[in-house]
């Protein structure tokens, strides 16, 4: 816990000042993250990789982002419910409330089959897509990016990933 708290010490003034507030030196920078993400916000993360899953849920959690999470074994199972009428009702009212973390290596689906299948569809295209993997290839950042990823991030989770939700949500809370 004491390696977070650090990290968040000196990324969430940074990351206020880029979005206009100044911050205050007192304020408890750990839970930053819960005030500036709406609580509706849903994260769905597709990861296969149960250890990764769970360091990257405990890492948003310590971060103050206790929004709902929605989690997918593989890319064939993300698909499959990114297909569903449901969902795509669900998506029409509501787009600005999801926001999707990417494993690229997943079984059956890679996590860029599913990107390009999601760019592919006028709704599922609005969905904010954070490309998260080990690999730091930058072909494959810059094929992600390419495929219309809001961002790519390199595991383990670090304030970067962190700061693409925030600004993901900033960004949608303005648009609104």
């Amino acid at each position: 816990m004491g390696k977070t708290c650090y990290c968040f010490v000196f990324f969430i003034p940074t990351c206020l000042r880029l979005v206009g507030i100044k911050p205050d030196k007192h304020l408890n920078y750990l839970h930053c993250g819960r005030n500036m993400i709406s609580n509706d916000m849903i994260i769905m993360i597709a990861e296969d990789d149960d250890a990764h899953y769970i360091l990257t849920e405990r890492y948003l959690r310590r971060s103050g982002i206790n929004n709902e999470i929605i989690r997918f074994n593989d890319g064939e199972q993300l698909q499959k419910f990114l297909g569903t009428s449901i969902l795509r009702y669900y998506l029409q009212r509501k787009i600005r409330n999801l926001i999707l973390i990417l494993d690229i290596n997943m079984p059956k689906r890679t996590g860029i089959e599913v990107l390009s299948y999601m760019k592919q569809n006028n709704i599922l295209d609005q969905i904010p897509t954070i490309m998260f993997s080990t690999c730091s290839d930058p072909e494959t950042k810059s094929e992600c990016l390419t495929l219309g990823s809001s961002n790519f991030v390199t595991k383990p989770p670090t304030p970067k990933l962190i700061e693409s939700i925030i600004g993901i949500a900033m960004n949608f809370a303005h648009a609104v």
